[in-house]
């Protein structure tokens, strides 16, 4: 099935590079607009699987009130959102993931590879975000019964800790950091202190299956288990 990928960039030599490289994805069609302000008729219009967004638009809305505009939208609340940026702060992606982008890319590490790769882990945020369970290996979640299972059996996880798999679950070997891990608005070191709790707690809960979740020494966790 092909796959439809919208571009919002103001700067046109960026918009062209980005739409050039998606062009020669696997099955993608490809649409997008320079002008922020008609960018949400745009986005209903050709409705799009995922979106490509700078955060610094102009003249009109920002990158930010776009991400809010679009996950308040009932027809676009499901369109996957990459932040791809040379604005992002260091420490400031948590209040970006906050706003409603899925994902973010920093324009200084772009290049073909990184981008598509981005994009078709974005693909499968949103096709894991259309159904209630994921499983991945020993681990299965689901959000609709509020339950999850390890080696098909039930392990008492919170809400919050139910949130923190799910975003493991949903890119296996992607390192989060403790702030996008929680998606909180958090100080970093709060944000640190509180994924530590809250991840050994999960891993109390795995039991035998506790090493699937790694610690990234100064950057975070990630699931050990192979993307599909």
């Amino acid at each position: 099935m092909e796959q439809r990928i919208f571009v919002i960039e103001d700067e046109p030599e960026v918009h062209d590079l980005l739409r050039a490289i998606l062009s020669e994805g696997p099955r993608y069609a490809v649409d997008g607009t320079h002008d922020a302000r008609d960018a949400l008729s745009h986005l209903r219009s050709f409705s799009p699987h995922c979106l490509l967004l700078d955060l610094m638009l102009g003249p009109g809305p920002s990158g930010l009130e776009l991400c809010r505009q679009v996950r308040d939208d009932e027809q676009l609340a499901g369109v996957g959102i990459l932040v791809v940026s040379g604005r992002i702060p260091q420490g400031a992606e948590h209040r970006v993931l906050l706003n409603g982008a899925d994902l973010c890319l920093h324009k200084s590490v772009l290049s073909p590879a990184v981008l598509l790769d981005n994009v078709a882990a974005l693909l499968q945020i949103v096709e894991n975000r259309t159904s209630s369970r994921i499983t991945r290996g020993a681990l299965t979640l689901d959000t609709e019964m509020e339950q999850a299972w390890v080696d098909q059996q039930p392990v008492q996880l919170t809400a919050m800790q139910r949130c923190i798999l799910r975003r493991l679950l949903m890119r296996p070997r992607h390192v989060w950091s403790p702030s996008q891990l929680l998606a909180s608005d958090a100080s970093p070191n709060a944000a640190r202190r509180l994924a530590r709790v809250q991840v050994a707690r999960i891993r109390k809960q795995f039991g035998a299956h506790a090493s699937l979740i790694k610690t990234v020494r100064g950057k975070g966790y990630f699931l050990d288990l192979p993307p599909d």
